[in-house]
């Protein structure tokens, strides 16, 4: 009998021994499970961000590549008043402007004229340029300046009218002369966009400059 009593008080101890493990092995599973959520969830962030981060710095370089094209399409604008039958002056409002260029920027055919737009189009300062490729098909690109734009105020600077002095204005309208600058200006959710200044034609402009120059003796 004192045999038989001490097995099942062996058994029951037995017993007590191995709920007890499974009970702590279940705490330190829920704990390690706890643990690994917790760090799942903290990668999930981290690279989150990291996605923003990525997405920002493409949204600004791709603002960067498009104010260098308007500023480079401006800057070719070239001398004659027109190709083809498209007219190379500059029209704007204190809202849009429209130019015709010749350039290569962009894939475009250097031998024909391409029609360039700025304009803000839904909350974008969108800019469209319209030719052709070197194979003769239509071609058009349309670079994003400044996202997020809540208005859009372009100025010229000269004169449109004879023995006036030149000033800043809200509109620019002529057949052949061009503005001497011109000021693009917005502003955004986040706070002012950096002014763009353009210098229409100024390659042409540097080019006469050039053959005017008297040439250097010898």
């Amino acid at each position: 009998m004192h045999y038989q009593w001490e097995t099942e008080q062996s058994v029951q101890s037995m017993r007590k021994l191995n709920s007890g493990v499974s009970l702590l092995e279940t705490m330190i599973a829920l704990m390690v499970m706890g643990f690994i959520s917790v760090m799942i969830a903290s990668s999930f962030g981290f690279y989150g961000k990291v996605f923003d981060r990525d997405d920002g710095h493409e949204r600004f370089i791709g603002s960067a590549i498009a104010r260098n094209d308007l500023s480079q399409w401006v800057r070719l604008m070239p001398g004659a008043p027109s190709i083809d039958g498209v007219a190379f002056a500059l029209k704007g409002s204190a809202t849009r402007m429209e130019f015709a260029t010749v350039t290569d920027i962009g894939g475009f055919w250097v031998g024909g004229a391409t029609l360039v737009s700025l304009e803000r189009h839904e909350n974008q300062l969108l800019v469209s340029a319209r030719g052709a490729l070197p194979d003769g098909t239509s071609h058009e690109v349309q670079p994003v300046i400044f996202d997020g734009a809540t208005d859009l105020r372009i100025s010229y600077y000269g004169t449109l009218i004879s023995n006036h002095s030149k000033e800043w204005q809200s509109s620019w309208e002529h057949p052949v002369q061009l503005p001497d600058l011109v000021k693009i200006e917005a502003n955004g959710d986040d706070g002012p966009m950096v002014p763009i200044v353009l210098r229409p034609g100024l390659n042409e402009d540097q080019r006469l400059r050039s053959l005017s120059s008297p040439a250097p003796p010898g």
